[in-house]
């Protein structure tokens, strides 16, 4: 390597840029970096965002905490939350820090499903039914067989088929 006098370049030979080439292509992206080397690319705001994500699971409401927001419009805001969680280093943190959350915790699904069989087992044999629906219901709902009932607003209906009808029809 040597540095052009009169323009400042920096000149590569053939070998040495095929070494930095080869490194590139080897090392992936994020090379096994630490929590405190993915959070230190961050700005503070990006690593409050970071940590109120992972409180709140909601990315504008994140947003709107670590942000000045006052006088944004509630899309920008959305908009806003969304390109944050498409940066790399923000992904890259938050799964981290949801890494770090499950293992402190030891929280699983196949834990908690045991912890609810165990309540089942427990509350049928000392014949306690509701806390045994209880369990049943929240075994089921954690496994994805029932979900909770949302309500529809029938003038968003009426609005839908107006509007599908006149796209039948155009």
């Amino acid at each position: 390597m040597a540095m052009g006098t009169e323009t400042g370049q920096l000149y590569i030979n053939s070998h040495t840029y095929q070494f930095i080439y080869a490194l590139l292509l080897v090392l992936p992206d994020n090379a096994k970096l630490t929590k405190e080397e993915k959070m230190k690319n961050l700005t503070p705001k990006q690593d409050g965002f970071c940590l109120s994500y992972i409180e709140t699971g909601n990315a504008s409401e994140s947003y709107r905490r670590n942000y000045s927001v006052e006088k944004m419009k509630p899309a920008t805001v959305k908009k806003r939350a969304s390109e944050l969680l498409n940066n790399r280093d923000i992904t890259g943190t938050i799964q981290q820090l949801r890494k770090d959350h499950s293992e402190r915790h030891n929280i699983t699904v196949d834990g908690i499903t045991t912890m609810y069989k165990a309540v089942i087992a427990d509350s049928t044999a000392s014949k306690q039914f509701g806390p045994t629906v209880a369990a049943i219901t929240g075994l089921a709902k954690l496994h994805g067989l029932l979900t909770d009932k949302v309500e529809v607003a029938e003038s968003s209906i009426a609005s839908r088929l107006a509007t599908a009808r006149k796209l039948r029809k155009g």
